[in-house]
């Protein structure tokens, strides 16, 4: 998809989903728990606030890596070991650099948000699934250096991408990132050994929707108390949408918030 495609297509998801968002913020504020206000906060900024200058200047820099990557005809050799993959050792695919970075990293809206939930929410640990080439990664390395403290552990499956990510992480000077290489099943145990507690994930990879259970309930010893934890493409598939229900059921969530693109919850 080109690029203008792609900034018209973002521009109609977004109106869509603004009803999801403007009911999320409704919800969390109907309640007199803090985490829940600061997230309604932080969708509020992420759809409708600006940045100060300190800010746009960690977003710019972020934004013109994007560019960069979008833009670069490297052809690539990737693993995929997501929901697509045919085989349990990941599938071999070709793609350009900028086809993985337009249509796989994370939009700036959705960066935009987790880089607000972590400005508010000052945690000192951050876990990741899935670096891709290091967008979200970024933004959230630059919400944590604003707030003067606190470290993002990244899993990435791809060897490929996880060295892409890498460069990008070096030519920003990021030294707050942890960037683990690996399955999430292989990496998973370690990085929850080592690094525990959590409080706030973002798990976007591997979309299918056991998976994504198993992955929350093998997190749940390892989260902090009111612990936020992002689940991409919830409705991406019968097999996601299965699983946010059961995740707004579970019980150790507190609350859960549907942006159609993303779900949040808050783990009690």
């Amino acid at each position: 998809m080109s690029p203008i495609l792609l900034k018209t297509a973002f521009f109609v998801q977004d109106l869509f989903v603004r009803p999801y968002v403007l009911q999320a913020i409704s919800k969390l504020r109907a309640t007199s728990e803090v985490t829940a206000q600061m997230v309604a906060e932080s969708i509020g900024d992420a759809f409708s606030g600006s940045p100060s200058e300190h800010e746009a200047t960690f977003i710019t820099r972020i934004e013109e890596r994007r560019t960069l990557m979008n833009s670069s005809n490297e052809v690539l050799d990737i693993t995929d070991f997501g929901a697509g993959a045919q085989s349990p050792d990941g599938t071999l695919v070709q793609r350009t650099l900028g086809e993985v970075s337009l249509s796989s990293s994370k939009p700036k809206r959705w960066c935009l948000l987790l880089f607000y939930l972590i400005e508010r929410l000052m945690p000192q640990r951050c876990l990741e699934f899935g670096t891709c080439v290091g967008i979200s990664t970024l933004y959230q390395s630059a919400a944590l250096t604003l707030n003067g403290h606190g470290t993002v552990v990244t899993m990435e499956g791809s060897q490929t991408l996880a060295a892409i990510a890498q460069q990008n992480f070096q030519a920003l000077n990021c030294s707050n990132i942890i960037s683990v290489v690996g399955t999430f099943n292989s990496v998973l145990p370690t990085v929850v050994e080592q690094y525990q507690p959590f409080d706030v994930v973002f798990i976007d990879g591997h979309h299918e929707g056991t998976a994504t259970l198993n992955y929350f309930e093998r997190l749940l010893p390892s989260l902090s108390r009111n612990a936020v934890v992002v689940f991409d493409d919830i409705h991406w598939s019968a097999s996601m949408k299965n699983a946010w229900k059961h995740l707004i059921n579970h019980r150790r969530v507190k609350y859960a918030v549907d942006l159609f693109q993303l779900g949040i919850v808050i783990v009690s």
